[in-house]
């Protein structure tokens, strides 16, 4: 009767402990499959969207908008079924441009600037506080740059006009629309330059001739400072734009530096 007991006390023992490592076999592979499987097959949410698409990615209808690319990166349109583009790397449209440095010393209230321009333009032509100084200036005037093509086509040539200005207002995009609301202003466009901020308007100006026309860019400085490029000359290289939205004017500010 004893030996009867002692077996079925060792069954018992036994069947605990085929249950213990039965039990400890399946959590330890369901620890290893939550910590493998998971983690190279993720759960995706399909409610969530990226905030911007990456390189060689497509972004679906009706999501449209320019900023859908990262920064840096370009729309491009193609005819994939369910995608209305392409975010690409843009072509370098300042490839081959000519360097220039604006000095300091000729703004007097500006960094050095340095940019870049197309060879068409021919060299330009300084009005600062040393060279060509005009007899009557304001205090945050900092010169203007005159671009004479070694082309007829662009008959009108391209100037670029720097003031300084003290920012009033609360923020950059503020102060813009109060400017733009004194001028019959279009085509705002934002962009940024060198890190930092810049908003286009344009306007034209028209008389018993001919219209003039004009695009003002306001760059963010910091500390309240904002810098305006006002620009004028040929329509063609001032206003029009290339099939990207840009102007040669555009295209050349996109190329600007500030150096101490």
């Amino acid at each position: 009767m004893q030996n009867q007991k002692v077996s079925t006390l060792t069954g018992i023992v036994i069947i605990l402990a085929t249950a213990v490592v039965l039990f400890g076999g399946v959590f330890g592979w369901g620890y290893y499959f939550k910590q493998n499987f998971a983690v190279h097959n993720p759960v995706v949410n399909n409610n969530q969207r990226p905030a911007c698409v990456g390189e060689g990615g497509a972004y679906a209808a009706p999501a449209t908008k320019a900023d859908l690319c990262c920064e840096g990166l370009a729309q491009q349109p193609t005819t994939q079924s369910g995608t209305v583009g392409l975010c690409v790397k843009p072509a370098n449209q300042t490839a081959g441009w000519k360097t220039y440095m604006y000095p300091s010393s000729e703004s007097k209230i500006l960094l050095d600037i340095t940019f870049n321009y197309p060879s068409i333009l021919g060299s330009p032509k300084i009005h600062g506080h040393i060279t060509n100084r005009p007899e009557s200036i304001t205090e945050d005037w900092g010169g203007f740059i005159d671009f004479m093509p070694t082309s007829n086509i662009f008959d009108g040539g391209l100037k670029l006009e720097f003031s300084l200005i003290n920012n009033l207002e609360d923020s950059l995009d503020e102060y813009v629309e109060k400017q733009a609301n004194l001028v019959n202003w279009d085509s705002q466009k934002e962009l940024l330059v060198n890190g930092k901020k810049l908003v286009r308007i344009r306007f034209v100006v028209k008389d018993q001739y001919v219209p003039s026309y004009y695009s003002w860019y306001f760059i963010d400085l910091g500390n309240k400072k904002i810098l305006r490029i006002g620009t004028s000359g040929d329509k063609k290289l001032s206003y029009d734009n290339n099939s990207e939205g840009f102007s040669t004017a555009d295209k050349i500010i996109s190329t600007f530096k500030f150096t101490k």
